[in-house]
């Protein structure tokens, strides 16, 4: 009988933390293959250089 309780449980913890269905949102599906633009992250490198803490410093 626990092992019934336990797999009943079991079915019901699991499906409700489960993601929904998901969907295809055409907004996101739109690319440029021609473009040869390139994107700088240079800013973004330099405020982790600045205040990111790797191990042993300040650990």
């Amino acid at each position: 009988m626990l092992r019934v309780l336990s797999l009943v449980f079991l079915m019901f913890a699991t499906s409700a933390f489960s993601a929904p269905r998901s969907e295809l949102w055409s907004y996101w599906d739109k690319s440029n293959d021609s473009n040869t633009q390139s994107v700088s992250h240079q800013a973004w490198q330099s405020f982790l250089d600045r205040y990111l803490v790797t191990e042993g410093e300040n650990t």
